[in-house]
Order: structure tokens, then C-alpha cells, then sequence
């Protein structure tokens, strides 16, 4: 089971207390309470749960892992993502096809990995010279 959470940290700069909570991803667009409060003590500087909301008052999804990724799913996603770029759609094209429930998240990280694998990691000169460019394309107001 995968969770997705969205989560808070605040920290009280005169106790040096610290509130770190956990809320449902859907929070917002259902209005779901459910969350998982934690406090470090005085003293302590360990996490406690100290209040809690344990109800959803939606379904939960359930989304398939990475762990369900086969070879045979990993060569489709390659072969989609040099006819697309879209992760949504090669997402929709995969759960069609062998009957999944992939996030997109899940296979936007698959095709992430593949293009580590294909072209190498990004180095820091790749990057600044990435930077430099889409800096130039804004100030002229290009792409």
C-alpha cells in the first residue's frame, strides 16, 4: 500500500517545541480531517503522536507500486515516452493495457530512471548551463 501524505512542520522559536502533522493528500479537495499530529518535548527532542484523526471520509485509493513494474511494462513505457512526454497519457496507456492502477508519479519516476540510464545523470555543469538558458529564453520572453 502506498500513502500520500501532505505534511506541516512548526516549530515554537521560544520552547523550541516542534509540531510536525501529517494530513490526508486530500484534504483540500474532499475536506478530509484525517491527520497525525507529533511534538518533540522540552526536553525531548524525540517525536510523539500527540493528537490524531483517524477517519477518511472518502475512499481510499489504491495505487499499484513500482514493485509491479515488469520488464515487459518498463519496454512500453520506453517505447511511449519517445512517442509522448506527457506522463499522464503514457500513465492512461499503461493502465489500459496491462490492466494496472499506476499513479502517475510512479511512472513519471520510471521515466526519470530511464533517462538517467540513457543519457547519464545531469551534472552540475549541465545544469548551470540548463539554468543559463532558460534565464536567457525569460528575459527575451522565448522558449
Amino acid at each position: 500500500m502506498n500513502l500520500n501524505f501532505k505534511n506541516q512542520e512548526k516549530e515554537n522559536k521560544t520552547t523550541g517545541i516542534k509540531i510536525f502533522t501529517l494530513y490526508c493528500s486530500k484534504k483540500v479537495s474532499k475536506n478530509c480531517k484525517f491527520h497525525l499530529e507529533f511534538r518533540t518535548g522540552k526536553q525531548n527532542p524525540n517525536y510523539k503522536l500527540t493528537d490524531y484523526y483517524n477517519i477518511h471520509n472518502h475512499e481510499m485509493d489504491i495505487y499499484d507500486s513500482r514493485h509491479s513494474i515488469t520488464e515487459e511494462i518498463s519496454q512500453n513505457i520506453i517505447l511511449l515516452s519517445k512517442t509522448t512526454t506527457d506522463t499522464p497519457t503514457i500513465t492512461s496507456l499503461i493502465n489500459s493495457k496491462f490492466k494496472t492502477n499506476f499513479l502517475w508519479r510512479t511512472i513519471y519516476y520510471q521515466l526519470t530512471k530511464l533517462k538517467d540510464v540513457e543519457y547519464g545523470k545531469l551534472n552540475k555543469d549541465a545544469s548551470s548551463f540548463i539554468k543559463i538558458l532558460e534565464n536567457d529564453a525569460n528575459s527575451r520572453r522565448g522558449f
